[in-house]
């Protein structure tokens, strides 16, 4: 009779309900757990069967037991194997009271006891209410005791004048279905109750909204029920964009409607918790009767690598404030450093090379301009928009022999380019273009030789002159400032020199030898 009675009640709300017979083999509790598997194996592989008329029409991630009498005991110890089991319903349960133990009944599935008070065969004294103290108080359970009911008071959803079925259907829907809505049904107290015990809490629905006029303090799920008077309200939409080393910006909702007038906004950032702030204002003074309608703002000259503080306030003009509000926090980036030891070389009378160390931060690109080394002059770049990492030289072509010029350049860190780039364009480095390039020897210097090089301090510099001609011989740093110079007249022979560099500092030098035809470079390298 309970499986007639179940399973239509069941399906008419959307439940699918297996039920299995038993017999006189199926005398002891256990046999009951075994044949609970069983049934939801069975169950789950209709849902798969291709001629079942359940094909693929089951969820079978949703999946609840119950069991009356020692089928109700039975369906309690399938759950503490079976963890995806979603809810138990025990009708009555029976476990001889003998055997059970706290261990026995150690599970976390929600349970639903049913037990009559005068039921003689299961006792709710020895049976229902030992099984409800003994499940863990971390599972959500519920007792129902229906006053003078029997053994088969719960076989029935009309047990309890109906009670049964509907605690049952909310019991499913608030476990299996998982809809909390049928939650506070589990709390109202049937009339037909002789005994009602649970542990379980249910969420509490309302207006969450705290400028709404019907905000719920003690509710913890918004139920869409909030109203609002037309009280202008705090900036919403709060985000920022393109925050960099030294700025960045901040974007908000339109706050202006047909009842609500925006008449100032101010931001106010501090980078030493509160101590001190910067101010942006919008819409400024209060009172000019013309409508705030900003929805951004730059805020620029902060300082790289720093975590700032920052929140909001705002003035309608129907006089409504609200004080400071939408606070949040932001970081600048590291700040973007240049690349260094740039070198400008000669390698033919229109060509040069430029070489630079990577910058010591993340890149994304170098750029580099050139002009003549004369006032007035105007630059052009090198390489267009830019050499890009992790490239760390570029080729001009197209120079001019004879002409003195002068590189700068800066980095990025931006791969759009932007305002993310090194503070300042470093440089110059100032170069010769020659109008003859002899790289070493020839038929007016041969055996030009450096050494040490690299050096400390000293190095040694000799070559030979086959015939009579004025030399220069200078010695310059990486920006073109010269160090050393000393003029030869009608020189011819072997010329040796000690250069001493000890009281500079540590990096890239040149040595430059101008003949009568040209001009002989070398690198020299003080460590």
């Amino acid at each position: 009779s309970s499986i007639q009675n179940w399973g239509p009640f069941l399906a008419s709300h959307g439940i699918v309900c297996m039920t299995i017979g038993t017999n006189s083999i199926f005398n002891l509790v256990n046999d009951r757990k075994e044949a609970l598997q069983d049934a939801l194996i069975s169950l789950k592989s209709e849902n798969t069967r291709i001629n079942s008329p359940l094909f693929n029409k089951l969820d079978t991630n949703r999946v609840a037991l119950g069991g009356w009498s020692m089928g109700g005991g039975g369906a309690q110890l399938a759950a503490v194997e079976d963890s995806t089991i979603k809810a138990i319903i025990a009708l009555c349960p029976w476990i001889d009271p003998v055997q059970i133990t706290v261990n026995l009944l150690n599970h976390d599935i929600p349970v639903l006891f049913f037990s009559g008070q005068i039921d003689g065969v299961a006792p709710p004294s020895t049976h229902a209410n030992v099984h409800y103290n003994y499940t863990p108080n971390t599972t959500s359970k519920l007792l129902y005791e229906i006053n003078l009911g029997g053994h088969t008071v719960a076989n029935s959803p009309s047990g309890g004048q109906g009670e049964v079925g509907r605690m049952a259907l909310s019991w499913l829907k608030a476990y299996l279905i998982e809809d909390s809505c049928h939650c506070p049904l589990l709390l109202d107290t049937p009339l037909t109750a002789s005994v009602y015990l649970t542990n379980i809490t249910c969420p509490n629905y309302g207006c969450t909204d705290l400028i709404a006029t019907n905000y719920n303090s003690s509710a913890t799920i918004d139920d869409g029920s909030c109203t609002y008077s037309f009280i202008c309200g705090a900036i919403t939409g709060v985000n920022l964009t393109d925050v960099i080393h030294d700025r960045a910006q901040f974007n908000w909702d339109d706050m202006n409607s047909a009842t609500c007038v925006v008449d100032q906004i101010r931001i106010r950032y501090s980078h030493d918790g509160g101590a001190t702030y910067s101010n942006k204002t919008m819409g400024a003074p209060v009172g000019n009767n013309a409508p705030c309608l900003n929805t951004s703002k730059l805020a620029l000259n902060l300082t790289a690598s720093t975590t700032y503080e920052y929140d909001f306030k705002i003035w309608y003009q129907d006089g409504t404030n609200v004080n400071w509000h939408a606070s949040g926090t932001f970081t600048t980036a590291d700040v973007c450093v240049n690349a260094t030891n740039m070198t400008a070389t000669a390698t033919s009378t229109t060509q040069a090379d430029f070489c630079w160390d990577a910058p010591a931060s993340s890149w994304e690109f170098v750029r580099l301009q050139y002009r003549e080394n004369v006032p007035g002059s105007s630059f052009s770049n090198i390489g267009g928009f830019g050499v890009m990492a992790p490239a760390l030289c570029k080729t001009k072509n197209g120079l001019v022999p004879g002409t003195e010029y002068r590189v700068m350049w800066r980095a990025w860190c931006n791969v759009s380019g932007g305002p993310y780039r090194s503070p300042v364009w470093d440089g110059p480095v100032i170069w010769h273009q020659p109008t003859i390039i002899r790289l070493e020897g020839g038929t007016t210097i041969n055996n030009l030789d450096v050494y040490p090089n690299p050096s400390r301090d000293i190095f040694n510099v000799s070559f030979t002159s086959e015939d009579a001609q004025d030399l220069k011989v200078r010695i310059f740093n990486l920006i073109g400032e010269e160090l050393i110079n000393e003029n030869l007249q009608q020189f011819v022979g072997e010329y040796t020199k000690q250069i001493d560099l000890a009281t500079y500092p540590k990096g890239i030098y040149f040595l430059e030898i101008k003949t009568n035809n040209g001009i002989i470079n070398k690198k020299l390298i003080l460590q």
